[in-house]
């Protein structure tokens, strides 16, 4: 993550939650009650009635078939009816250049797979392999139009408690001055409300918006969403260098994740 970046951590403010939400790691369990998937070319009594896994929806665990998709699709189903994912122990999975993300909404257990990210050929080199969502839809927020520097309360009421994202798109905010400098981001902030507005004192507000551009409220999920496990290896490209950032890992967009 690019040291200073608008929103990250500012004048000795820890901020550890929000690797909840903007991390790219790895590994999850915990079993919910479901019902068989159907088999898709993979091998058969794959599935048990409380995992969905990889093996069902056409993954071969070689080493060397592409079983992307295969992982896409059982991602997608566990999705559905809400049940985890569990990784063969003895598997390990080819995952090719393809631009598509599996998109983890439920517990899943990597186990002892090992997992081969082959960057080589790429077609996005920004698709994240897998992506966390939150299943809940933003809240926007228009009563809002400035906000100051330690400022302790919200005038609003929300659902439940919020991780609240703001930008003011009029100001800019520069990684560092010389080398490696950056065109600016927009100036952004993020922080904890609860239900009446409260902000929490451990995520306050660093910056003052004299105007507020956009501003929306997350809920903050429940339960916990786990991810463990897993050995993963990456085979690097050997393109030109061109100062591009790969994001191949676990892009996670959900507050209440445990990797």
């Amino acid at each position: 993550m690019t040291a200073n970046a608008p929103g990250s951590a500012q004048q000795g403010q820890p901020r550890p939650w929000i690797s909840a939400l903007v991390l790219s790691s790895i590994g999850a369990l915990l079993s919910c009650p479901l019902q068989a998937a159907p088999q898709r070319g993979g091998k058969k009594g794959a599935q048990t009635k409380q995992l969905a896994r990889y093996e069902s929806f056409g993954a071969v665990g070689d080493g060397k078939t592409d079983d992307q998709e295969a992982i896409i699709r059982t991602h997608e189903y566990a999705n559905r009816h809400g049940i985890p994912v569990r990784a063969n122990d003895k598997a390990s999975y080819y995952i090719g250049g393809g631009s598509k993300s599996a998109v983890i909404q439920t517990n899943t257990n990597f186990g002892k797979a090992k997992f081969i990210i082959d960057d080589r050929k790429l077609k996005n080199h920004r698709a994240q392999v897998f992506v966390v969502k939150s299943k809940l839809a933003p809240i926007s927020i228009k009563s809002i139009s400035k906000l100051a520097r330690g400022q302790a309360k919200l005038d609003l009421r929300l659902p439940g408690p919020c991780l609240v994202h703001v930008t003011n798109s009029h100001v800019r905010r520069y990684i560092r001055y010389g080398l490696n400098a950056n065109q600016g981001a927009v100036q952004t902030d993020l922080f904890l409300v609860d239900s009446k507005g409260n902000i929490d004192p451990q995520t306050p507000i660093i910056w003052d918006f004299d105007m507020v551009s956009k501003i929306t409220a997350q809920l903050i999920n429940e339960p916990k969403l786990r991810i463990e496990g897993g050995r993963f290896t990456t085979i690097a490209n050997a393109g030109e260098a061109k100062n591009q950032y790969y994001a191949r890992g676990i892009g996670i967009y959900r507050c209440n994740v445990v990797v």
